[in-house]
């Protein structure tokens, strides 16, 4: 009795696929939207403060047109990095895609800023590692939106010139 149980309960998330009620659900074809991707390893982490399902990081997202805050973010085989909040203004029916450009050592100081709720914690902003909003639907003209700094944490350090310190050595 009990395996019929579980059993059922598993092929109930798996009809369901594991949704949320809290996720970004995509617009209607027939609604006003505008689409928006991640290119290559680059994912949409959350689009107007909704997270997007783990299932669908690849996924291209049909988003309201209008005002817009999205969440990208990049993972590789061996890390997962976010990148500062996006805020643009989505057309109808325009396409826009977000990749990754790696920049040269010199491109900028890296700055650490106080975590908001966790001392001795610290947000590092690379500015070697952007991610570029671009509007694709000219693809005779793409247009550069928008380019976000990575963003990482790094805890237990006293003083912002040790966090950056400290950053530098994992990411050099």
């Amino acid at each position: 009795m009990k395996i019929i149980v579980v059993i059922a309960a598993l092929l109930g998330a798996l009809i369901s696929g594991c949704s949320n009620s809290d996720e970004f659900k995509n617009l209607s074809e027939a609604d006003s939207h505008a689409v928006i991707k991640g290119i290559g390893d680059v994912s949409i982490g959350s689009v107007n403060g909704l997270p997007t399902s783990f299932w669908r990081l690849s996924e291209e997202f049909l988003i309201p047109d209008g005002e817009a805050v999205i969440t990208p973010s990049f993972s590789s085989h061996h890390h997962t990095c976010g990148y500062m909040t996006m805020e643009f203004k989505a057309v109808e029916d325009h396409t826009y895609e977000v990749s990754r450009k790696l920049v040269q050592k010199e491109a900028g100081e890296i700055t650490a800023t106080p975590h908001p709720s966790t001392p001795k914690g610290w947000i590092i902003h690379d500015p070697r590692d952007l991610v570029k909003l671009v509007g694709v639907t000219n693809p005779k003209a793409h247009e550069l939106i928008l380019i976000s700094q990575r963003e990482e944490y790094v805890f237990g350090e006293k003083s912002a010139d040790l966090a950056v310190r400290r950053y530098r050595e994992m990411y050099p």
